[in-house]
């Protein structure tokens, strides 16, 4: 099956929610984004296509760049009923000249450590991996009956940081971010000018030091749901631990802080391996109940 390709148009939303809509079982956040994504000049959302005429979307996908010679892939989707056909493999490998012609010389994308189909698809295209994160989450009613909610700040001071100090603080600290810092299920280059873009805000406690997501939308990144909060952790476990704490104590003391969802929300911590084992003695546990991995790869075309 040879599939067509061109870039998508407001037209096409109605098609994408459409494909979608039965992906990890009607939660794709595909439907919230696609829009901003297809407003988005600056990338390339297209569409892969069964027939000529370009009608018939079986699949589609989004370019992005961090600089003129780094671009982000994301956002690959296969109708379920196109599943296991070389689909997948061949929107990558558009995404991938897409990238060649626009003088691209690194293409990076990330995939969970449970994807066995996206990591197979990058060992047959000769991405390598660079970097991950493991992934836990606390549900937000275990987290109140914890106590979280009522906890005062750990006796180191908790302070917030704007993102060049962030930055340089992140770059001293054990377990520290790479080139690129994880966002939750998504990468940006540790970099002020980009990060400064973008929605969110770090905390610093002791010799540890968190990104904090909460909801904000961006065409930038994924972002978590109202009432969920996603924190990317780098420094000392102990104290990243306590950082924990603080932070959801002061988010689940903040009325604003909007918890009404029709599924529950889920607290989500991303950090290096070394500092899992403390985040989960607070509570928290894998998302699927075994260990995952947000995993980046790369690859230079």
């Amino acid at each position: 099956m040879d599939l067509h390709f061109r870039r998508l148009v407001a037209d096409d939303v109605p098609a994408v929610i459409d494909l979608t809509k039965d992906i990890w079982d009607g939660n794709d956040y595909m439907p919230g984004v696609i829009d901003r994504w297809i407003q988005h000049d600056e990338s390339y959302t297209f569409g892969a296509f069964s027939d000529q005429a370009m009608h018939d979307m079986v699949g589609i996908a989004r370019v992005r760049w961090f600089s003129q010679e780094v671009a982000w892939l994301e956002g690959g989707r296969v109708r379920p009923s196109f599943q296991k056909q070389g689909a997948g493999i061949q929107i990558a490998m558009h995404a991938l000249e897409h990238v060649r012609n626009q003088g691209g010389k690194t293409c990076l994308y990330d995939t969970s450590s449970a994807n066995h189909g996206s990591l197979a698809i990058a060992k047959r295209l000769g991405f390598t991996e660079r970097d991950r994160v493991r992934v836990s989450v606390l549900e937000t009613v275990k987290a109140e009956k914890a106590g979280f909610g009522h906890l005062s700040h750990p006796g180191k001071a908790l302070e917030f940081l704007d993102v060049k100090e962030a930055i340089a603080a992140a770059r001293n600290l054990p377990n520290p971010p790479g080139d690129y810092i994880s966002n939750g299920w998504s990468w940006a280059p540790l970099d002020a000018a980009y990060l400064s873009r973008l929605p969110w805000h770090w905390a610093r406690l002791g010799n540890a030091i968190a990104l904090v997501m909460d909801g904000q939308a961006s065409t930038l990144a994924e972002s978590p749901e109202p009432g969920s909060t996603w924190l990317i952790l780098h420094g000392d476990p102990r104290d990243a631990a306590s950082l924990v704490v603080g932070l959801l104590a002061s988010r689940l003391q903040d009325p604003a802080f909007t918890r009404a969802k029709p599924r529950e929300p889920l607290q989500s911590v991303f950090c290096p391996e070394p500092i899992a084992p403390a985040i989960e003695a607070l509570g928290f546990h894998p998302y699927q109940n075994e260990p995952e991995w947000v995993i980046l790869l790369e690859k230079h075309p």
